[in-house]
């Protein structure tokens, strides 16, 4: 099936993304995609890039590490060791002890797409991971196409056009509804989850979404004007984790990706978790005030 431009604004439907002002002792916090829908996380192609204010720069945290390992797909979508060589086998994992119960509220996501439409200019889903907190994969699917491929992106998704044809590939729907079991009632972690989340049309509360991209302890000032944008994911396990992912001339591994995005937070945890009770806290304050006020 052909893809043209007219088909790409199928692919997003959801509404931008709003900000609300908090002001607090002179002090301003921004609450990014804020009430968006049931205060979900999603936006569209052009959704612009948010304002932030810069905050405690270094997260702190207790860290222990062992090695681990990276995967490939296996019949049944859960991954097998040995496929991505994204110096994986070199990589450690950052722990931090937690009960089985709360672990079981934690899963980690990460997506590659390849390119459909004219020049390919239009994402596709074309493979997901979902890992738990210890690391291990619960999904690693390829996922067929529904619009023919322009452009696989393979030096950077490491998808072929042969994996897309595996026997093992699934549906669109199919995809998304594991992943939706697997995320239902779940904090996620990974990097730049908007995107993702926009490729799986997945909507996801906020207050449950821990997203390395936008965590603004990890983020940097592009043009020094106090305004802060997200950091690669390789730069920041490179200065957090002393960590080597996505080397040059290598693909990315989602697999490993989830990983490196996990083990981030578990090394902010401490502070992250404290500044998310700040921001629903305040949030419900503010939907109180709304209330009372009708």
């Amino acid at each position: 099936m052909k893809f043209d431009s007219h088909s790409a604004r199928g692919l997003y439907n959801a509404a931008p993304s709003t900000i609300v002002t908090v002001t607090n002792n002179n002090r301003t916090t921004l609450f990014d995609d804020y009430l968006a829908s049931t205060i979900q996380v999603q936006g569209g192609p052009s959704s612009k890039k948010k304002r932030r204010r810069r905050r405690n720069k270094k997260p702190t945290g207790m860290m222990h590490f062992d090695s681990s390992d990276c995967s490939s797909v296996s019949s049944d979508g859960v991954s097998q060791s040995g496929s991505c060589n994204n110096n994986h086998m070199q990589q450690q994992h950052l722990h931090i002890e937690l009960s089985e119960e709360e672990k079981c509220q934690y899963v980690a996501l990460d997506c590659e797409m390849v390119g459909i439409g004219r020049h390919g200019k239009y994402p596709s889903l074309a493979r997901v991971s979902v890992i738990d907190w210890d690391g291990n994969t619960l999904l690693d699917l390829y996922v067929r196409q529904r619009f023919e491929v322009t452009d696989y992106r393979t030096f950077v998704s490491g998808v072929t056009e042969e994996d897309l044809k595996l026997d093992q590939a699934v549906d669109y729907d199919i995809c998304r509804s594991r992943v939706q079991d697997l995320i239902y009632d779940k904090i996620i972690v990974g990097h730049a989850l908007k995107n993702d989340l926009r490729a799986l049309m997945i909507t996801h509360p906020w207050q449950r979404i821990r997203d390395t991209a936008k965590y603004e302890p990890f983020m940097k000032d592009r043009f020094d004007d106090g305004t802060l944008w997200p950091r690669k994911l390789k730069d920041l396990a490179q200065q957090k984790l002393r960590r080597t992912i996505q080397q040059p001339g290598n693909a990315h591994c989602p697999v490993e990706d989830a990983e490196t995005a996990l083990d981030l937070y578990k090394h902010a945890r401490y502070r992250w978790e404290k500044a998310m009770d700040y921001k629903i806290n305040k949030t419900h304050e503010i939907e109180r005030l709304r209330s009372n006020s009708m």
